[in-house]
């Protein structure tokens, strides 16, 4: 696999396919329980960070509103 730039954008399917497999399932879930409780969210997946993005609004692209929240198929937390 090419390596990653953080401005590098992708599908949802790009992004499963980093994760390991044990977590793929709770991604999705966690995913379309998003896109149930707001339909119109913008989706955005950043490849680089590994990470898929929700947001409601027509400026969420440009400014992280409060209305955000970020999935990652992380298999331990550190914060920091």
């Amino acid at each position: 696999m090419a390596a990653l730039t953080m401005t590098r954008l992708g599908t949802i399917d790009e992004l499963l396919a980093t994760a390991p497999p044990l977590l793929r399932p709770p991604l999705a879930s966690l995913r379309q329980l998003i896109l149930d409780i707001h339909p119109g969210a913008v989706e955005v997946v950043r490849l680089g960070e590994r990470a898929a993005t929700y947001g409601i609004g027509p400026k969420y692209v440009t400014r992280h509103p409060p209305t955000s929240c970020r999935t990652r198929p992380c298999t331990g937390w550190r914060h920091g």
